[in-house]
């Protein structure tokens, strides 16, 4: 200030010098706020994707689509009934097919040991024919674990095209 002004006294140059700072302090000060400003709006704008909600993965979608075949096979399969029915039916090979998912005795004991390496009596073949819980695991397991497990329910397949969402789903979960 001494060189714009010879005249200036020791004050006046001091008070120059502090105005001068809290200016360029005021200006840096707004900068950086608008920096921060525009990081915080980008960040809403934006979101990361650990901040992005999340939905049902591919894995859940695909085992809920697999849960869903096997339970239209146990409504068509059952024609109305509940599992309290004990529902017993003679098939057209003089068999009974028992149960929601209308299994015979000889079926259940093959694909027990089979898929699960456990030999079982008939007469546990029929409780776990008529237990809709563990007729069902079974039925998704042969259905998903066994290449063409689906014709044990031919007719239940055909009828509502299960044999191509199956196959769909078997190729996208190799």
């Amino acid at each position: 200030m001494k060189d714009i002004y010879p005249h200036a006294t020791r004050w006046q140059v001091f008070k120059y010098k502090v105005r001068t700072f809290f200016r360029k302090l005021f200006i840096l000060g707004a900068f950086i706020g608008i920096i921060a400003l525009a990081f915080q709006i980008g960040r809403y704008a934006f979101p990361l994707t650990e901040d992005a909600p999340t939905g049902p993965t591919i894995e859940q979608k695909i085992e809920t689509m697999k849960w869903e075949i096997v339970h239209t096979i146990r409504d068509t399969e059952r024609a109305g009934n509940e599992e309290d029915d004990g529902i017993i039916i003679y098939d057209t090979n003089k068999k009974m097919s028992i149960g929601t998912y209308q299994y015979q005795k000889d079926t259940v004991i093959y694909y027990y040991k089979k898929l699960y390496g456990k030999d079982i009596t008939p007469k546990e073949a029929v409780l776990i024919a008529l237990d809709d819980k563990l007729a069902g695991q079974l039925t998704y397991d042969v259905i998903f674990k066994e290449p063409k497990g689906w014709v044990n329910w031919y007719n239940t397949s055909k009828k509502h095209g299960l044999e191509g969402r199956i196959a769909a789903i078997k190729e996208i979960t190799k």
